[in-house]
């Protein structure tokens, strides 16, 4: 008689890391473009609402991108990466490290380094965490810390992305150095369905306004040429030299003929007939 085989042991869920801040901002962002966009699209005339739409569709998909899209999900077995415009998903057994400089890393067995947008690294949160850490090493045995307290009990101490980044490190000791059988391998895959909108709004936003700049230049060269001024006339300047006629040519024909005379005239007068001027006709 054979024993039932045991059942396998259910997979823990995901953790996820996410930055609250971002995701704070990005739903304001979306509000307010949300706002502005609608206004234009409901109240703008002409081509001003389909320039409003492809304007939604170019920045409603980048926001989500780098404020509500990152993440970071890791589980005994791999670690998931969402960035603004990629997703890797690695086996702690392909992951050599996971750090946090400047920014926060994850190096991969060959070579490899992958940015970890959702967990931002914050030098004034380490420079805050790194003062409450002192103050406590040098509290009096009365106050909240002593000098014998547990050094472990540190998360209070230390930076969020830093507390972070040691949560993974040492969910990746637990996974051990063994995959186990059917885990998926390390991808890396684009985000297209962030990309693709993005480039199609931005595509339809630039011709829109190609022509909407082509018609008010058309528009302004017509009303030139139908106003008299200096560029209409004998030598009648069109399109856009009309506006740009230097000063001294515009006085110059400015000027009527007969505004000679009166030169002419002076240097006729006995004033200057005593200096032995004359003038030629």
């Amino acid at each position: 008689m054979t024993s039932p085989t045991p059942p396998a042991e259910p997979p823990h869920a995901d953790r996820t890391y996410r930055s609250v801040a971002a995701l704070v901002c990005g739903s304001l962002l979306l509000l307010l473009i949300a706002w502005m966009g609608g206004d234009a699209m409901i109240r703008g005339e002409g081509r001003v609402p389909w320039l409003a739409a492809a304007a939604l569709l170019l920045v409603v998909p980048l926001v989500v991108a780098f404020t509500l899209r990152p993440a970071v999900f890791a589980n005994d077995e791999r670690i998931r990466v969402r960035n603004p415009f990629r997703t890797i998903q690695l086996p702690w057994t392909e992951v050599a490290d996971v750090r946090a400089s400047y920014s926060s890393e994850l190096l991969a067995q060959d070579g490899t380094k992958y940015q970890l947008w959702a967990i931002p690294v914050s030098l004034r949160a380490r420079k805050r965490a790194a003062r409450t850490a002192a103050r406590a090493a040098h509290d009096d045995p009365y106050g909240r810390t002593s000098v014998s307290a547990d050094v472990r009990d540190s998360a209070g101490r230390t930076a969020s992305a830093d507390q972070t980044v040691r949560d993974l490190r040492d969910i990746a000791e637990r996974a051990g150095d063994t995959t186990p059988e059917g885990a998926d391998r390390g991808s890396v895959r684009w985000a297209y369905e962030v990309i693709a909108p993005a480039v199609g709004g931005g595509s339809c936003w630039l011709v829109g306004a190609g022509w909407r700049w082509a018609e008010a230049d058309r528009d302004g060269n017509v009303e030139r040429a139908g106003n008299p001024g200096p560029g209409n006339g004998p030598f009648q300047v069109s399109g856009r030299c009309a506006g740009q006629m230097p000063a001294a040519v515009a006085r110059s024909r400015l000027i009527p003929a007969s505004s000679s005379a009166p030169r002419a005239r002076a240097a006729g007068s006995p004033a200057a007939s005593a200096t032995g001027t004359t003038t030629s006709r």
